[in-house]
This record gives C-alpha cells, sequence and structure tokens, in this order.
C-alpha cells in the first residue's frame, strides 16, 4: 500500500511539473505570436539613412561581410520580415521577432551575386513604409570601363567633395566632365577635363604608363601661385609634365621626378609686396596596389604620390636652390583617375577634394 501511494505521490508531482514546465514556455513566449508593426521612417514621414557595409565586386557572391544596417521603429511586437526588391542580382532581407517597440536598427543580410559594375538603387520594405538605399558594384576597374588611370569616355564625370578653406569657393562640390574636344601637343593627345562650378580646364594625355598635363606645377584644380609671371606681350605660360606613372615601383630609382619650372610670385598679404623666383613640382609614388574607402565606397588599384611645391627665389642668388613650401598626398584609382587629394596647410590644418560619385567613365 505504500508503494502505491510513493508512485500515485510522483506521478502527482511528475504531473505539476510538466505544468509548470509548460506555464514557463507560454510565459517566454508572450510576443513571439501575431506580427509585428512599425515604420521605417521617422515621426516625420522621413526616411533615415540606411548603412551599407562591405564590398561588391561583378561576378562575385555576396557574403556574411555583405549587408545593410537600417531603422525601424516597431510599434507592435511579433513576427516581422524587412526586405528589399532584387536590383543588379542583389537583395538584402531580415526576419525575426521583434521583442519591444521603439526604434532600432535591423542587419539586413546581402544576397546574389552582382552583375554589372555602377550604383544600384534598393527600395527596402516594411508593412506600408517604403526607404531607399544606394549600393555601388565595382569592376575590375572600380566600376569603370576605362582599363587605366585616365578615363576619355565624352560626357563621363566625376562630383567631388571639397573640405577646407577653398579661397573663392561657391559650392561644397566639384563636378570634372570629360569633354568631347581633343588636341595634339608633343605627340601626345590632350583630352580636356572641365570643372564646375569654377569653369576651369585641365588637359590630360597617356603614353604607355606615362600620364602627363599640361598647365602650372601646382595640385590638381587647385591653384596655389598667387601670381605666374607673363612674358611680355605674351599669354600665361605653360609646362608638360608627367603626374603619374602606373608601371614604376616605389622603391625604383626613377619613383621620384622634378618638373621643369615656371616663372611665379608669391604674395606676403602681411606687406603687400611678392616674392618672385622659379617654382617647380617634385613628384613621388609612395605606394602602389592599395585600396582605400572614401566617403562610404572602396577603390582599388590604388597609386598614392606625393606632390611637394618648391620654390627657389630670386633673392638667393646664385646659391638659392629650390625648397618645398607646400605638399600634398594624392590618389589615383585605376579606370577612374584622382579619388582623393589631401593638401598640407601646415598647423594641423587641410584641404581635401575627394571622390564622392562618378557616372559614364
Amino acid at each position: 500500500m505504500k508503494r502505491i501511494i510513493n508512485i500515485v505521490v510522483f506521478g502527482f508531482c511528475m504531473l505539476m511539473l510538466v505544468q509548470s514546465c509548460t506555464k514557463e514556455m507560454s510565459e517566454e513566449t508572450i510576443g513571439l505570436s501575431g506580427t509585428a508593426q512599425g515604420t521605417l521612417t521617422d515621426s516625420l514621414g522621413n526616411c533615415k539613412n540606411s548603412l551599407v557595409k562591405g564590398r561588391y565586386v561583378i561576378d562575385t557572391t555576396l557574403t556574411d561581410s555583405n549587408y545593410v544596417i537600417a531603422n525601424v521603429n516597431f510599434t507592435v511586437t511579433g513576427k516581422y520580415k524587412i526586405f528589399s526588391d532584387t536590383v543588379n542580382g542583389m537583395w538584402f532581407l531580415d526576419s525575426g521577432y521583434a521583442l519591444a517597440t521603439g526604434p532600432t536598427t535591423v542587419k539586413l543580410k546581402g544576397r546574389g551575386t552582382p552583375l554589372l559594375p555602377g550604383s544600384s538603387d534598393f527600395v527596402l520594405t516594411f508593412g506600408n513604409s517604403y526607404c531607399k538605399f544606394t549600393v555601388t558594384t565595382l569592376g575590375p576597374n572600380n566600376g569603370s570601363s576605362s582599363l587605366d588611370y585616365l578615363p576619355t569616355t565624352p560626357n563621363g564625370y566625376i562630383t567631388y567633395n571639397l573640405i577646407g578653406n577653398f579661397s573663392g569657393a561657391i559650392n561644397d562640390t566639384m563636378r570634372a566632365t570629360i569633354s568631347s574636344s581633343t588636341f595634339i601637343n608633343s605627340g601626345k593627345t590632350f583630352y580636356k577635363y572641365l570643372s564646375t562650378p569654377y569653369n576651369s580646364e585641365n588637359y590630360y594625355a597617356k603614353e604607355s604608363g606615362t600620364y602627363y598635363t599640361i598647365g602650372t606645377p601646382e595640385f590638381e584644380y587647385i591653384a596655389i601661385y598667387d601670381t605666374i609671371v607673363y612674358p611680355a606681350g605674351g599669354i600665361q605660360p605653360t609646362i608638360l609634365y608627367p603626374y603619374l606613372k602606373d608601371n614604376v615601383s616605389p622603391t625604383s630609382s626613377n619613383a621620384s621626378w622634378t618638373t621643369d619650372s615656371l616663372r611665379v610670385g608669391l604674395l606676403n598679404h602681411s606687406t603687400g609686396t611678392y616674392t618672385y623666383g622659379w617654382g617647380r613640382l617634385k613628384i613621388t609614388i609612395l605606394s602602389t596596389g592599395g585600396s582605400a574607402n572614401y566617403l562610404g565606397t572602396t577603390y582599388s588599384n590604388i597609386i598614392q604620390l606625393k606632390r611637394e611645391m618648391q620654390f627657389k627665389p630670386d633673392s638667393g642668388g646664385s646659391t638659392a636652390s629650390f625648397t618645398t613650401f607646400i605638399s600634398a598626398q594624392l590618389s589615383y584609382a585605376k579606370g577612374i583617375g584622382l579619388v582623393d587629394q589631401v593638401i598640407d596647410l601646415g598647423s594641423g590644418q587641410t584641404q581635401s577634394l575627394t571622390i564622392k560619385k562618378f557616372k559614364g567613365l
């Protein structure tokens, strides 16, 4: 009899334990049933910027490093699914359970294989709300059809961000557009790049891994000399010089070179007087084959070099020599050309010209 009572008690305990476990699991899953509700926009209906992470290359399947961080505001807990449309062979999605209401971020995993280089606009959907984000896919030449460091397709352009104290700057962006007109100088075909809103012209040529420009010995798109000395009754003098070499190792003996010089003047702003002399550039290749991220986009096959503006004053007489008075580091990406230029102004100050986007190169 005692044994029977023990069995009954044991069975009763087991029944209570099962009921207890069932109740505990049920309480833990409250909020995991039903469908979550919310929006991708803020209280004013504006989309917040989504953060695109990873490197996107044509014919390369997306991995766990390719994802998008999106902002969402859940108003009702439950199951959710947030997804994008399919563009250029890619799409992004995330699903799960929203356990709490309020603003948060979700990680949408990338899927698929990019088909074409360039920028692709995606539409992100959650419930009745929609927001857009852009993914830039790189080709063998950073998404450009150019096989080297000087695109020449007419109307192709690069837009740059200007950061720093640019004298007379009208805008914080600059666009360099390739003109359809060319000309021959010293047996080389030069292409014209028109910059707006500054309405200046830069001229470039390429020949067997060496890239040339015609102009004054300064930085890309940025004038530093206060005056260029004109010959009597003549036009502004210019020089032709190589500004980049894509087949030279940074350790080789010809990784550094100097340009011809021009008569220039530097203004002393305190006295209002000019110091005249000769100006030239010293150019040194610092590295090749690297990659870097500029304003959220990664570029590859980068050549970095240093430009030093050098000056030899007339006042030094026959013993005067060229000395560097300002320098900059420039980066050129294959298929694009200049992607970044940082001028060292001294005392921790810089001016920079950084690629923002490009099209038709």
